[in-house]
């Protein structure tokens, strides 16, 4: 799903840059992040200035998974894989790391 995601963030057209934000603050899997990051500068070193910022990938991956969830089909996978997410993070509540951070 984010392997979709991500491939079809780079195809994305109709983003409008113009509407009125809000800021949050959302934890990422450093895993996610860091494919974001690649696709970035991977884009960065082919369209230099013009390449789209971390704020733009995020944006229009959060406008796919809206599209995609108007989708009864789509709908389905994707409330399945938030459900496994959800269950997921629940496990690893009050779990120590190992790393100590």
């Amino acid at each position: 799903m984010v392997a979709n995601l991500l491939a079809r963030l780079i195809k994305c057209g109709g983003y409008l840059s113009s509407n009125p934000t809000l800021s949050s603050t959302v934890r990422v899997p450093i895993n996610l992040y860091e494919k974001l990051r690649e696709i970035r500068l991977s884009l960065e070193s082919q369209y230099q200035s013009a390449a789209p910022s971390m704020q733009d990938l995020v944006s229009v991956a959060l406008k796919r998974f809206i599209d995609d969830w108007k989708n009864p089909d789509e709908q389905k996978h994707l409330l399945g894989e938030l459900i496994e997410h959800r269950k997921i993070a629940r496990s690893n509540m009050g779990k120590r790391r190992v790393d100590g951070s």
